[in-house]
Formats: C-alpha cells, sequence, structure tokens
C-alpha cells in the first residue's frame, strides 16, 4: 500500500503483473488491450510508464485522489511546462484544473 497519489497501490494492497512483449511483436496492440480488459476486471490500474489505453475519465475513477494531484500539478507548474501530449492525453491538461 503507498500513500503517492498516481501510484498503482495507493491507499490499498496490491499485487504487480509485468508483461512484456516486443513491439515487433504482430498485433501486441490488440493482445494488451485484451490483457487491460481483463486487469480491469479485477479493479487493476495502469502503470503510467508502460503501454494502457485508458481515458482522462477512467483513470479519475481508478485513482481517487486524481483531482488532488491535479490541484497540485496546476499550482506547480501552471504554464504546463512539463507536460507533452502523453500527460495531457491520460491527466488531462493543467488547465482543465487550474479553477
Amino acid at each position: 500500500m503507498d500513500r503517492s497519489y498516481l501510484s498503482p497501490s495507493y491507499g490499498r494492497q496490491t499485487c504487480y503483473v509485468a508483461v512484456r512483449c516486443h513491439i515487433s511483436t504482430p498485433d501486441y496492440k490488440i493482445f494488451f488491450a485484451g490483457l487491460e480488459e481483463v486487469m480491469l476486471r479485477f479493479n487493476g490500474r495502469p502503470n503510467f510508464a508502460a503501454l494502457h489505453f485508458n481515458s482522462v475519465a477512467q483513470i479519475r475513477n481508478q485513482f481517487p485522489e486524481l483531482d488532488r494531484f491535479a490541484a497540485v500539478r496546476a499550482r506547480m507548474d501552471p504554464h504546463s511546462m512539463f507536460s507533452s501530449s502523453y500527460i495531457n492525453q491520460v491527466l488531462g491538461p493543467v488547465q482543465a484544473f487550474a479553477d
């Protein structure tokens, strides 16, 4: 269990399952999408450093402290200097939470 807002083990005991394959593996995205579907049935949370297909809305449901994290993010990086298209895809843009 851990107290980091965006940790897959935030607030609960957690078992980590790592699945790897080479990017040249045919249909690897289809495989990982199916794997993610199974993990979500068990209330799995994504590792943000690994391939996943979750939207901001799904991540908000999976990470109970996302809005608290977003408020800290907006305060610490109000001009989104430390953001990227990937970060905005999974966490939403900074401005969405700055108000």
